[in-house]
């Protein structure tokens, strides 16, 4: 009998294991779904402000700025509420903007890779810290950034002191 029973208590420790090793799967699950959905929501921020199409490495150096831009603590005021006062004014129901449906489609292979790109696109902004910064904060420094970057850019004169020295 002392068998019998300890092939139950074997049996009841193997059950008990396999719960475990599915409840911790499907914990690992939703870990990665909600990783996904920060991201998505990250690289939504690039489409709203037209920088989706840029490649990673130009984006690399655009979140460079954001970060040189936000450590400054007076403008984070600045861009949170312009970021906030475009998201309150775009809020459709609750829902993020629409995408152009010309570049992705409306097909699901379409939505499909609309979707890596931009889960893609907010892995950098995850990797360089940006995604504990407010949304509305970040997206305003974007949109202040890209107005900075589209800026017409005065030339400065060249002066003879700026100019590197000719080889004898």
């Amino acid at each position: 009998m002392e068998s019998a029973a300890q092939t139950r208590r074997l049996v009841r420790l193997k059950q008990r294991r396999a719960r475990s090793e599915l409840r911790l799967a499907a914990l690992r699950k939703r870990e990665r779904a909600l990783d996904a959905h920060v991201k998505f929501r990250l690289g939504a921020l690039t489409e709203i402000v037209g920088w989706d199409e840029l490649e990673l490495s130009a984006l690399e150096k655009l979140n460079e700025a954001l970060l040189a831009r936000l450590k400054d603590s007076s403008e984070s005021e600045v861009f949170r509420i312009a970021g906030a006062n475009w998201l309150e004014r775009n809020k459709a129901n609750g829902k993020e903007p629409e995408p152009v449906p010309g570049r992705w489609g409306s097909s699901p292979d379409g939505m499909r890779a609309r979707a890596h790109h931009l889960i893609t696109i907010g892995g950098l902004f995850v990797r360089d810290g940006l995604d504990t910064v407010d949304r509305a904060t970040l997206l305003g420094a974007m949109f202040d950034l890209d107005a900075a970057r589209h800026a017409p850019r005065t030339a400065a004169p060249l002066e003879a002191a700026s100019l590197p020295a000719a080889a004898p």
